[in-house]
């Protein structure tokens, strides 16, 4: 929160039964303010308390959303699941 990392977002997934779901007031690391960290004190900070690598992970794990809904779509329409 003090570096301004954090801003908030909203999910709107569609599934392919045509059902909807959205979710809000959720905060996620933007990836462009973190690229641009530029203190060093706190990279060294955020290594040594471990949070350089979560928040990697967070970024990675954001990447998959769109993915798990196309898989899920797939999925749907290949046994009629959701």
């Amino acid at each position: 929160m003090d570096l301004g990392l954090l801003v908030e977002r909203q999910a709107d997934m569609h599934f392919p039964d045509d059902n909807r779901y959205v979710l809000n007031g959720f905060m996620v690391v933007d990836p462009l303010k973190f690229r641009a960290i530029s203190d060093s004190a706190s990279v060294v900070d955020w290594h040594q308390k471990g949070w350089l690598a979560a928040v990697e992970l967070h970024l990675a794990s954001a990447n998959n959303w769109q993915a798990l809904l196309l898989l899920n779509a797939e999925k749907h329409t290949e046994q009629g699941a959701i």
